[in-house]
């Protein structure tokens, strides 16, 4: 029991950073090159982390 919902704990976490990190890119301050390619990739791993997940 208390392994499933860590998996969902986990999975609404990871959901949370993906909404923080599109804020961010939303955010005019993030409009700096390196700085959005990062953000994308961070965005990019932890949805194959979620899509692993499921």
């Amino acid at each position: 029991m208390s392994d499933i919902t860590n998996k969902k704990r986990k999975k609404k976490t990871q959901y949370a950073k993906v909404k923080i990190l599109l804020s961010v890119i939303s955010s005019q301050k993030a409009f700096q090159l390196p700085l959005l390619k990062d953000i994308f990739g961070e965005i990019i791993e932890l949805i194959k982390i979620i899509q692993k997940n499921q």
